[in-house]
């Protein structure tokens, strides 16, 4: 419960950064999916009930916050989350590159997930899909430098022994990106 409640805590803040104060800051209209990065991260150790719990409720809170159709981000984020905790099972967790693999294929699956949604549920999906598509390559660029720079982040925090903030960002207190 207190896990769940921490990541929740994360999420809500990651998800007020994404869509109220980096729009401020970033003079370009696209930012880096900080949701996304989440919820691939919390994949990648192991797949659980909680945990798809936990990537279908950030995705319904950022569909309330965004303003888009109501339960697109949480099913989007809830197959994502699947997918890459069926599929990162295979990998060695503990490699950075495995970080920056998964979010090059989330990036372009949360694209092709989104255009289908679009597409099936809504009835102005035909006028967005090109538009998406068009912002692909923005959107990748920005994610795996947002996934460079924390990368960097957990090394040093790594290097400098803040366990205790080592503990609270990590699942199990060790960083799966060394």
């Amino acid at each position: 419960m207190k896990r769940f409640l921490r990541y929740l805590v994360v999420g809500l803040g990651i998800i007020v950064l994404q869509t109220a104060v980096l729009p401020h800051f970033l003079k370009i209209q696209m930012r880096p999916d900080l949701l996304l990065i989440l919820v691939l991260y919390l994949s990648l150790p192991a797949l659980s009930c909680s945990g798809a719990f936990y990537a279908w409720s950030l995705g319904c809170l950022f569909d309330v916050f965004t303003g888009t159709t109501l339960g697109l981000y949480g099913i989007v984020m809830l197959i994502i989350f699947c997918v890459t905790g069926s599929v990162g099972q295979q990998f060695h967790r503990d490699n950075y590159m495995t970080m920056i693999v998964a979010t090059t294929l989330g990036t372009i699956a949360q694209t092709g997930l989104l255009i289908f949604m679009l597409l099936c549920f809504s009835n102005n999906g035909q006028q967005y899909w090109l538009e998406i598509v068009k912002q692909l390559p923005l959107q990748l660029v920005l994610n795996l430098a947002t996934v460079f720079v924390i990368i960097v982040i957990l090394e040093q925090v790594k290097k400098t022994n803040y366990r205790h903030l080592l503990h609270i960002l990590t699942p199990r207190g060790k960083s799966q990106w060394h």
